[in-house]
């Protein structure tokens, strides 16, 4: 079975096969030119999502706590306007967004699949609410049917998208050899190499910055790597709070909460 790829529009060729959900054949394809591997046919999502976060990842904390710092230290020595506005996509419960507001920053939240527990109030108007300063993706891209497409109207309203998924190897692992094909979930559907995240880049006119195999950024910013390496490590974003210290919204939103619901109906 070949295909053409939804990266770099090669043809694609055979990967083999795996069971998801515990009952659907998953027939996996993979491109020999940029490494990408896909689902052909992902016709089970409804039911994936029946559950937005599958019992399997028990990482929403950690990601929150972990990305948060990553990404203060990113906004503060990558040259971003502390005081502009973000946007977490595929926010999941809105753990990531409080955390970055009580940090400080303007963050607000969407996620068409997962109703939002934590930043309630913040959702944004797509439409309304773009540009952002930078859009934060973590655990998004393997859940993209169409990549390009959904990259592409994201890099229509920023020019830095921060993103997080598990880089594949080349040549890729074969299924059942590697956690992150995740088939018991049937959620993860799309696998990107380092080359297929660069011919990304490369197509919305964005440089392309990874940090090893956790964090990825696609901008019109040029940094040199080893900075982006270095101000996308989390293990150092505590010291910038002694660099450049931000006043945590958290005072802000609450008394924002009480206002609403203090306002009188009709």
């Amino acid at each position: 079975m070949s295909a053409k790829c939804r990266i770099c529009s090669a043809d694609s060729s055979d990967h083999g096969t795996s069971l998801v959900l515990g009952k659907y054949e998953a027939r996996y394809l993979v491109c020999p030119e940029c490494g990408f591997v896909s689902v052909a046919d992902p016709h089970w999502l409804a039911e994936a999502y029946q559950s937005a976060i599958a019992e399997e990842d028990l990482g929403s904390l950690w990601r929150a706590v972990r990305y948060s710092k990553a990404v203060k230290l990113l906004i503060n020595l990558g040259g971003f306007d502390r005081g502009g506005r973000f946007l977490d996509f595929g926010g999941g419960f809105g753990l990531f967004v409080r955390q970055m507001r009580d940090l400080g920053y303007d963050f607000r939240y969407h996620d068409a699949h997962c109703e939002n527990l934590f930043a309630c109030g913040f959702d944004a108007n797509l439409e309304r609410d773009a540009p952002f300063e930078i859009i934060t993706a973590f655990e998004v891209f393997e859940h993209l049917v169409d990549p390009l497409a959904t990259i592409e109207r994201l890099a229509s309203m920023t020019l830095s998208i921060v993103f997080s998924t598990a880089v594949i190897s080349t040549p890729p692992p074969k299924l059942g050899d590697w956690w992150y094909y995740l088939p018991s979930t049937g959620q993860h559907i799309s696998f990107y190499s380092h080359r297929s995240l660069a011919i990304i880049g490369k197509r919305l006119g964005l440089r392309s910055y990874s940090r090893g195999k956790e964090i990825h950024m696609l901008s019109s910013k040029n940094i040199p790597e080893p900075l982006f390496n270095i101000v996308s490590n989390p293990r150092l974003a505590k010291w910038i709070d002694l660099i450049t210290p931000r006043p945590s919204l958290l005072e802000k939103d609450v008394e924002r909460a009480l206002k609403k619901e203090r306002r009188p109906e009709g």
